[in-house]
């Protein structure tokens, strides 16, 4: 499929699911409960998703100076949002944008692609280390505090062991040359849709040559206690983000909700959201969130509506934004 394709497939699928949504929760209460909705709160909403991607650009950004890369803030972003783009667009959710991110910067700031990568596994890092703590607590929460089904703890339990398991991996790839080349080799093949457009076999060429400075370059970020403290301060800013833009689209639609159950919805659909199934976690995850929600004792419309509302964010708007950063950052430019 080309590019052109894809996004046409992606958008007929999305609509096919707020369909399927609206119907399922009734087409009447759907629409009367938009009419219904405080459109303060959806721009806010928006708003809120804007500084979550400002809190992980702030956090590459911090990386990016350590490694002596020179760029600007603003260039960051529109990085930021061209990835985010790409992970949508991707058969998982959490992956795909993470070469197109590294590879922008490389052609951008004209730095090395050892350099590039590494500051992108470095910021995984810091981000999968803080969803295991939060998965943590909210775990903790969840079997103490709610009467939660056994379905939906056995679903937190696995997000926490899921976690563990790639911070180890992340940590122990990217400290050894061999495992580095091996795993950086398979993302660049595993996405090969994408990196051929921008010269797979050149990105390939750069892997094999530099993956023993990529890992000395891992090994001095994941020392530095300074990269330690603004990581994982971002990344709980980007937590903090994530949550107040869903608890603002509950209360547009006249609802206050526990912000722990909104934890509980990011860990999990952002779990099932990774499943390579479709891109962006299409489907599965909205599947989720209405479920969580609905198990919460929250009405099925306006769980359905505040997913649908929280997708068309996070998902929609800003995965068009990403391409339209793509396009200024020069990628048209860049693949001829």
């Amino acid at each position: 499929m080309k590019t052109k394709k894809l996004l046409i497939t992606s958008l007929i699928f999305g609509i096919v699911i707020y369909l399927l949504v609206g119907f399922g929760v009734g087409i009447e209460e759907f629409i009367q409960a938009l009419k219904q909705m405080k459109h303060e709160y959806l721009l806010l909403a928006i708003l809120s998703y804007a500084l979550t991607l400002l809190a992980i650009t702030l956090r590459w950004e911090v990386i990016v100076k350590e490694a002596n890369i020179k760029t600007t803030t603003f260039s960051l972003y529109l990085m930021t949002l061209a990835g985010l783009a790409f992970n949508n667009l991707s058969p998982s959710s959490r992956m795909g944008g993470e070469p197109i991110r590294a590879y922008l910067l490389n052609k951008e700031a004209k730095c090395k692609m050892k350099d590039s990568f590494a500051t992108i596994v470095s910021a995984r890092i810091f981000d999968a280390i803080v969803f295991t703590l939060i998965s943590l607590v909210v775990f903790s929460y969840a079997v103490t505090s709610l009467n939660l089904s056994k379905l939906i703890i056995s679903m937190l339990l696995f997000s926490l062991v899921v976690s563990v398991i790639i911070i180890f991996f992340i940590t122990y790839i990217s400290t050894r040359p061999k495992a580095a080349q091996k795993f950086l080799l398979w993302i660049t093949r595993k996405l090969s849709y994408f990196i051929k457009k921008f010269k797979e076999k050149k990105i390939e060429i750069y892997i094999k040559k530099e993956v023993k400075d990529y890992s000395i370059n891992m090994n001095k970020f994941l020392k530095n206690p300074r990269l330690w403290a603004y990581g994982i301060v971002y990344t709980l800013l980007v937590w903090f983000f994530d949550v107040l833009r869903m608890y603002l689209i509950f209360l547009g639609l006249g609802v206050e909700i526990n912000p722990g159950i909104l934890l509980i919805v990011l860990v999990l659909s952002g779990l099932v959201g990774a499943i390579p199934l479709f891109p962006g976690g299409m489907g599965i995850t909205e599947s989720t969130m209405i479920l969580i929600y609905s198990s919460f004792g929250i009405p099925l419309v306006i769980a359905g509506i505040a997913t649908l509302l929280d997708r068309l964010i996070y998902f929609w708007l800003y995965t068009f934004l990403g391409l339209i950063a793509s396009y200024y950052l020069g990628v048209k430019k860049y693949k001829k």
